[in-house]
């Protein structure tokens, strides 16, 4: 991971970005609600304020490791005295809820403190003397520098207060309960309630104007960097990443918060685990590296990792197993990472993802930006200028609490993911233009349908991990496919791994689509298995399979291969089955129409599933034959609306007219499957032509949409 961060170190620096140093010691603090405790050196608390989540984060804090934090503290016990009663703790809960006003909530709070009081018997084994000497220690380090006074002050007093006889923690609840009687705002009341019934989050700082920097802040922070780092100087040695003799980096690594990850240790080489002692070095003594180097690449993953480049150069994505995990995805040009690359690989939340439009608008922020190599960036998104600007391109996953693994690294060219963008995005449309899913929408709404549009290529982990059972009625949890697998089959596009993938989303995803090419066809005659996530886990299905075939067989369109139409031809026979039932049968259909039930027969030999069919095909032919030649030609009603029965029928009679055309008899379609390989992509192609039929035409060559309801007005006649 250092190597990574080296490179990504160069990149900020060769576009003139500034990035801080922090000492390993110095850590961010938690995103949580708490109170900022203003301490004398004399351990008085002088006064108290609520923090948001958003300002305690903006703070520091000092750590050894994950331990020992100081002056965020976090003490394991609330303050109050809180009886050990799950029936009362409920009551208390509930009503505090019913505390609408500022004044009843204050007020109640206080009478909270009275009724439980200071939790005295808890609380008095804190802080422990472990803790308490760490701090002491610090104070013994940063003494001699002058560089920090104000967070020797505050040691000061946490020392003096601890070793009192009512000790911080009763300073504090009492102090708490000063303020209350006075008076406080919405803000200190909440803070303080959670701090009486939850671990309380306390930030230790100095009295208003005790010094000229409070402790806290951004200059207080560069201060205590400067003193740590002047006070423990390290061995000179040559650093392994530079390899230039410098001053090397000594204890522990720095340990930067990250988003979606949270704290992160940049290195780690236990002495506790065998294999990775088998040397006899560990942690620092293992790679060697200056002290500078190290406190700039932790600097340069925070800067890069900013809140104010989310979506540009970082961005969560899912995990190919687990729906409550996220990975970390790093993306950025060296010479413009203001560029919004994160986005063409993960999309917008909320907006359709659209490739071509994400790129027509990287030329616009390259243009505006005066470092891009004098415009040779816009070039190279136009083709005219050679392919010499690398991404880099990495994404990282938390193995534990505090160490991460890079399972991704690459640096594709920018015209490269130019290129392998467009492609991607265009690889829908090439499906059949009336494949559509009917997606359920509100009572009385006309139905919503919708064609399969591209999706983020970093959404496909979280797509093909959902496995659809039992008939796609039911969801479980399986492994699809990883980041790095995506992101591999975007830019390498090779057949190998595209035919791996498609055998993958096939077997998690080959129940659901059958089941919706049905739910269309009995829309009417019976209520549809498959509810509104279901199809629209269908379209993401649809559009992956869209984008597999492509990067397969880029020259042939799927609609020319065998296994398509073959999927038409089931498609065909289905609704000729269920003309036949709606008409002889009285509206009674069974669960499995005929073209549905051979269907993964003919996956796996499709001539003895066209057999089969031959077989039970005469009776519902001779019906649509008959019915043609005892009623003349099918014609819609005029006068009224098509009712589901005649609907029904219309589809059978147009099916049986297009099934004809398409294939004479079902003695020729198994001869022209010959020798084909029965492979995953006929799978694929055969699935898709089950589910998007016939095409459907009218007698004046005008395209009627599949399975229009009969609320739609229909043409006088249909024709194939």
């Amino acid at each position: 991971m250092l190597n990574e961060l080296a490179v990504l170190r160069d990149g900020l620096r060769q576009a003139g970005i500034a990035v801080g140093r922090d000492h390993p010691d110095v850590k961010a603090v938690a995103r949580t609600r708490g109170i900022l405790v203003r301490l004398d050196q004399n351990g008085a608390v002088t006064g108290l304020s609520a923090l948001t989540a958003e300002e305690m984060a903006k703070r520091w804090t000092l750590r050894d490791g994950q331990h020992n934090s100081f002056p965020f503290l976090q003490p394991p016990y609330p303050l109050a005295d809180l009886p050990e009663d799950d029936a009362w703790l409920a009551a208390h809960k509930d009503a505090w809820k019913n505390l609408a006003e500022t004044g009843g909530r204050r007020l109640g709070l206080l009478d909270l403190a009275k009724t439980c009081g200071f939790a005295g018997a808890r609380c008095s084994g804190w802080p422990k003397a472990g803790y308490r000497e760490s701090v002491i220690r610090r104070r013994q380090r940063l003494a001699g520098s002058r560089a920090a006074p104000e967070i020797v002050a505050v040691i000061d007093g946490f020392a003096a207060a601890t070793t009192s006889e009512e000790g911080l923690l009763r300073r504090i609840f009492d102090a708490a309960c000063d303020v209350l009687l006075r008076g406080c705002d919405d803000f200190l009341i909440d803070a303080i309630y959670d701090a009486f019934t939850n671990r309380p989050a306390l930030y230790l700082t100095g009295p208003v104007g005790a010094f000229p920097v409070e402790v806290g802040s951004v200059v207080s922070r560069e201060r205590v960097n400067l003193a740590l780092t002047d006070d423990l100087p390290g061995p000179l040695g040559n650093c392994a990443l530079s390899g230039r003799q410098t001053i090397l980096h000594t204890g522990n690594f720095p340990q930067p918060s990250l988003p979606i990850l949270g704290p992160r240790i940049l290195f780690s080489r236990n002495s506790d685990i065998p294999a990775a002692l088998r040397y006899g070095r560990a942690d620092a003594e293992s790679y060697p590296v200056g002290a500078e180097n190290i406190a700039e690449l932790a600097a340069a993953v925070v800067r890069i990792t900013g809140q104010d480049l989310e979506g540009r150069s970082w961005s969560r994505i899912p995990h190919e197993s687990d729906k409550s995990k996220y990975d970390l995805l790093l993306v950025y040009m060296a010479a413009l990472p203001e560029m919004p690359l994160a986005k063409l690989l993960t999309g917008d939340t909320g907006e359709v993802y659209d490739p071509a439009m994400i790129l027509e608008s990287y030329g616009e922020v390259a243009a505006d930006v005066p470092r891009a190599f004098d415009g040779s960036v816009v070039n190279e998104w136009l083709g005219d200028a050679p392919d010499t600007s690398p991404i880099r391109l990495s994404i990282l996953r938390a193995v534990d609490k505090a160490n991460t693994k890079i399972i991704c690294d690459r640096a594709p060219g920018l015209r490269q993911l130019h290129d392998a963008a467009r492609a991607w995005g265009r690889a829908p449309a090439r499906l059949p233009p009336w494949l559509n899913v009917v997606v359920p929408v509100r009572k009385g709404e006309p139905p919503d349908r919708r064609r399969p549009v591209p999706i983020p290529p970093l959404h496909l982990p979280a797509i093909t991990r959902i496995v659809h059972v039992q008939g796609g009625e039911r969801e479980v949890a399986g492994r699809g496919l990883s980041a790095a697998q995506s992101l591999a089959l975007l830019l390498d596009r090779d057949p190998v791994a595209a035919r791996a993938a498609l055998r993958l989303v096939l077997r998690h995803g080959a129940a659901l689509l059958p089941t919706v090419g049905v739910d269309t066809r009995l829309s009417g005659q019976r209520e549809a298995v498959i509810g509104r996530k279901g199809r629209e886990a269908t379209l993401d299905l649809l559009s992956t399979i869209a984008v597999l075939i492509d990067i397969i067989d880029p020259e042939t369109t799927t609609m020319d291969r065998i296994g398509f139409r073959m999927g038409q031809l089931l498609a065909a026979v289905d609704a000729v089955h269920l003309g036949y039932c709606v008409d002889i049968r009285k509206g009674d259909v069974p669960q499995v129409l005929l073209g549905n039930s051979v269907l993964g027969t003919a996956r796996k030999d499709p001539q003895k599933a066209l057999a089969l069919l031959q077989q039970r095909w005469r009776p519902y032919g001779q019906w649509a034959t008959t019915y043609e030649l005892r009623r003349g030609r099918v014609r819609p009603s005029k006068d009224a609306k098509p009712s589901p029965h005649e609907w029904a029928v219309l589809k059978a009679m147009w099916a049986h007219r297009a099934f004809r055309a398409l294939c004479p008899d079902i003695a020729t379609m198994i001869a022209a499957l010959g020798d084909v390989a029965h492979d995953d992509l006929f799978h694929a192609d055969l699935l898709l032509g089950y589910m998007a039929g016939l095409p459907p035409q009218s007698a004046d060559g005008t395209t009627i949409p599949d399975d229009t309801p009969p609320e739609a007005p229909q043409p006088e006649a249909i024709d194939v």
